[in-house]
């Protein structure tokens, strides 16, 4: 049972009350930021939790980088094949939990696990992704063949598990970063509204500062043979297809004339260097792989292009937001719920919308204009900082303990 332990609010923080110390359990399959968008946040939250005073237990496979003052603890797993990886995971971390729980007021998953106090729908339902990716499997037909894939049948499954395990009280609450994911689980596995909270990533605006990375604009251009003058695009992340790289390259050669696209991220590029021929925007694109100074390459950039195709929040987007960068992208990113359309950037309803896309490009080659948007995206990511986001965090923890018949 949670029994609460009080300290004195952090040096700044108004209010003369004392503040509960939580231990939080944090569940993730590895802690490495170089991973992708859920280590990042991982990351992020971690060290805004000790920052203020929490105490953080990790339970993951592995970790890389872990912050002073959170303790790791291992999960096997069988390594060798996807679907082995998640079930082994799953039911190595279900027996920890029976162990961890006298060291640990609540838990928070943020890997396929079925219980926990609190479920982070991180990466969005895998159902709707597969609807978003590949539209084929919403057939009966389709759906049925996508079920012969042992990868795919196993994260569906787990995911069935996951989100109706408020039924039997494995997991007492969900947390999702979109107002989209939110609508998906409700509809997909009738998840009760009242089991659900939004909260919006956080965004390190310290790291991602425009100032900070002022200096290395020109490096990074030469590094990537971008003329110094030209207008530049920017596309993050890795897994081009549903990132919508290909609707990217077709924005591309409606673009103004002279504008560079620089993309980041890790996939096999050859289809899409030939699909750049085609569009006769070869010359014009250049693939940087995955970076670890992806400072660097929001510094090179004027605004950044992400027709995703599925994204249950992109924290790339947020990060050029925070870079002072004006983003394009879909309805179908969970960041564009942080974008006012014509403000911070450009929302588009479907990537396969190519002339919305260009016409967007058009009207972001004006530096006026970016300057404009840049400034307005940088206030918006702003408002996004971890520390309240660790705070809300907190709060919905204490809920969940609540539920469980604990106090908080």
């Amino acid at each position: 049972m949670f029994h609460p332990r009080r300290r004195r609010p952090p040096p700044g923080r108004r209010g003369s009350e004392a503040e509960t110390i939580m231990r939080v359990g944090l569940i993730i399959n590895y802690y490495d930021v170089s991973r992708g968008g859920v280590e990042r946040y991982a990351d992020t939250l971690t060290r805004s939790l000790l920052a203020a005073g929490h105490r953080v237990r990790v339970m993951a496979a592995g970790a890389k980088e872990l912050p002073e003052g959170a303790e790791l603890v291992r999960v096997p797993e069988l390594s060798f094949w996807s679907p082995a990886r998640t079930w082994t995971f799953a039911k190595s971390a279900e027996r920890l939990l029976d162990r961890e729980r006298g060291r640990v007021d609540a838990v928070l998953g943020l890997a396929r696990v079925p219980h926990q106090d609190v479920f982070r729908v991180g990466g969005g339902s895998h159902k709707a992704h597969l609807l978003a990716t590949k539209p084929w499997t919403a057939t009966r037909a389709g759906s049925a063949l996508i079920r012969l894939s042992p990868r795919h049948a196993a994260l569906l499954a787990m995911e069935r598990r996951i989100l109706e395990g408020w039924r039997e009280g494995r997991t007492l609450r969900y947390l999702c970063n979109a107002r989209h994911v939110r609508d998906e689980i409700i509809a997909d596995y009738g998840v009760p509204l009242d089991r659900i909270d939004v909260l919006h990533n956080p965004v390190n605006t310290e790291r991602f500062d425009p100032e900070r990375w002022r200096s290395a604009r020109g490096e990074a251009r030469r590094s990537l043979g971008v003329p110094e003058g030209a207008y530049t695009l920017l596309f993050a992340g890795s897994g081009f297809h549903r990132k919508g790289l290909d609707a990217a390259l077709r924005a591309m050669a409606g673009a103004p004339r002279g504008a560079w696209l620089i993309v980041a991220g890790a996939d096999d590029p050859g289809s899409y260097r030939a699909m750049a021929r085609q569009l006769g925007v070869a010359g014009r694109v250049v693939f940087s792989g995955l970076r670890a100074d992806i400072e660097r390459m929001y510094a090179a950039a004027d605004a950044f292009l992400f027709p995703t195709r599925y994204d249950a929040f992109s924290n790339a987007t947020l990060e050029a937001l925070a870079m002072g960068l004006p983003a394009i992208t879909t309805q179908r990113n969970g960041a564009s719920e942080v974008i006012t359309h014509g403000r911070e950037g450009f929302v588009v309803d479907d990537p396969s919308d190519t002339a919305g896309l260009a016409q967007a490009l058009e009207r972001l080659a004006d530096p006026g204009l970016r300057m404009e948007m840049g400034q307005w995206a940088r206030r918006r990511a702003q408002t996004l900082a971890p520390a309240p986001h660790a705070e809300a965090v907190i709060k919905l923890l204490e809920a969940a303990i609540v539920m469980r018949g604990g106090r908080a």
